[in-house]
C-alpha cells in the first residue's frame, strides 16, 4: 500500500546521505527498507516471495537493518531535508512513524 511504499522510499532516500551506508549494496539497502517498513506497519516482515526475488533472508540483512535504524534515530545528525520532506502530508508523514 501507499504508506509502506512511502516509508520504504523515506528510509532509502535517507540512507543516500550517509557515508557509512556505502558498504552495503543498493539491493541490500532496498531490501532492508522494505523489511523495516513492513515491520513498522505490523506486517509479516519477510515472505517467501521476497526471499525468492532478493535471494536474501532477514539474517542476511541484519547488519544493514541495524545501520539504517541507527541512521534514522540519530538525533545529532544535521541532515534534515529528507526528514522534513517525508514528514509532510504529501508523503504521508511517514518520517514521524516509529520504527
Amino acid at each position: 500500500d501507499r504508506t509502506m511504499v512511502q516509508l520504504a522510499c523515506y528510509l532509502t532516500e535517507r540512507t543516500l546521505q550517509e557515508y557509512t551506508m556505502l558498504r552495503f549494496l543498493p539491493s541490500q539497502i532496498a531490501a532492508t527498507a522494505v523489511l523495516i517498513a513492513r515491520k513498522s506497519l505490523n506486517r509479516h516482515p519477510w515472505s517467501p516471495t521476497l526471499m525468492k526475488y532478493t535471494n536474501l533472508d532477514e539474517r542476511d540483512l541484519q547488519q544493514c537493518v541495524d545501520e539504517v535504524r541507527a541512521t534514522i534515530t540519530d538525533t545529532t545528525n544535521q541532515q534534515q531535508a529528507v526528514y522534513r520532506k517525508y514528514s509532510s502530508s504529501k508523503f504521508g508523514g511517514v518520517a514521524k512513524l516509529s520504527l
